[in-house]
């Protein structure tokens, strides 16, 4: 069987997995989830992908699907995230930060040249994301939590809804998949594990945040 067939066959059941659970998802998407993983597996066995794709069998793909499950409930997905709670406060250098982050994100899968269709997919959900980050940080009064910084305005925050920092978080790392499978933006010219680790990082920050705005009220970022 060759990779394309296997890959779509993987993706079809994947789809019907998450079916089960009422949830839906894009080819594209669930695409780069197989890639993703046989990547993760064949790096951990250092094994060939071939020997990797072995590893993903129907009952993977069921665990998958409900790991799935689970995690995007966190997102909202389909919800309104304009018009959802904002009680996670995030400071507002790291506003600039996601903004900044979203954007090269962008750039990483406009690299993507080998499928134009699943690029654009990709480049569209970004900029939807960015959109409604902006509209968000142009509606929402900030707040100064007393915070001192030699910035001037480390204690300054602007709240945002947990859901969308976590689906932010979910963007960058896949960015950070794609930069270091070779995606890098145009005129790039230091090492992709950096960009991937820039990513990373700043996806981790974003889902510390998500969790401490937690559902109920204001935290204190103080205690982070």
């Amino acid at each position: 069987m060759s990779t394309t067939a296997w890959t779509e066959g993987r993706v079809d059941a994947l789809l019907a997995a998450l079916d089960s659970y009422g949830m839906s998802m894009s080819p594209a998407a669930a695409e780069d989830l197989i890639t993703e993983r046989v990547d993760a597996v064949a790096q951990l066995m250092r094994a060939t992908k071939a020997t990797a794709r072995r590893y993903l069998t129907d009952e993977a793909i069921a665990g998958m699907a409900e790991s799935i499950a689970f995690s995007l409930v966190e997102e909202a997905p389909g919800a309104d995230l304009h018009g959802a709670p904002r009680t996670a406060p995030v400071p507002l250098y790291y506003v600039g930060r996601m903004v900044a982050g979203l954007a090269e994100a962008c750039q990483v899968r406009f690299a993507e040249r080998d499928d134009p269709e699943h690029a654009e997919t990709r480049v569209t959900e970004l900029v939807k994301c960015l959109s409604v980050l902006g509209s968000i940080a142009s509606t929402e009064p900030s707040h100064d939590d007393g915070t001192e910084g030699t910035d001037g305005n480390a204690g300054i925050t602007v709240a945002f809804p947990p859901a969308l920092l976590r689906r932010v978080a979910r963007y960058l790392d896949a960015a950070a998949v794609a930069a270091e499978d070779g995606a890098t933006p145009a005129g790039f010219d230091e090492d992709p594990v950096k960009l991937a680790r820039v990513f990373r990082d700043d996806a981790t920050m974003l889902r510390i945040l998500a969790e401490a705005g937690g559902p109920y009220g204001r935290p204190n970022l103080g205690a982070l």
